[in-house]
């Protein structure tokens, strides 16, 4: 146990363990079972992802040498990396560019489109179909405003 908790508190070693992880997450065989796995309508959809990410942090903590049944918490890697590194600048810079993504279609002026403007039409990706669909089509009450209420399981 002492040994997994020294190389936890192995600053370069967690950082480059982490990169992996970040890579894995992100590679074509975690992609396909996020596919099967994060369905929205299904109400475990947040244990399924915790799941994920178990896993994740199991692969790679066995290419280090750590066994997680050594490591007291069994939080996911990109939270256990933050819990023995806090306040270094150098991890938390990764932590943040794990998640802060550009977005795209947006330039340095800011969105397009502003409040109060009238929406364009723009396709939509439907979760039971994976087919675009128009805003147009989805908006059947042209007389009333329409609220868009966005969110993300990844």
């Amino acid at each position: 146990m002492a040994a997994a908790i020294d190389k936890l508190k192995d600053k370069q070693l967690m950082i480059e363990a982490f990169e992996k992880y970040k890579s894995l997450l992100h590679s074509d065989a975690y992609q396909q079972l996020s596919d099967e796995m994060l369905d929205p309508k299904n109400p475990n959809v947040i244990a399924n992802m915790a799941e994920i990410q178990r896993r994740a942090t199991t692969e790679v903590l066995q290419m280090y040498g750590i066994d997680q049944t050594d490591i007291p918490t069994k939080l996911p890697l990109d939270e256990l990396v933050l819990e023995y590194f806090p306040d270094d600048l150098e991890v938390v810079d990764c932590y943040k560019n794990f998640y802060q993504k550009p977005m795209r279609g947006l330039d340095k002026n800011g969105p397009p489109v502003k409040s109060g403007d009238i929406m364009p039409d723009v396709k939509l990706v439907s979760m039971e179909t994976r087919e675009m669909v128009s805003l147009q089509d989805l908006h059947i009450h042209k007389d009333r405003p329409l609220c868009i209420i966005a969110s993300s399981i990844s």
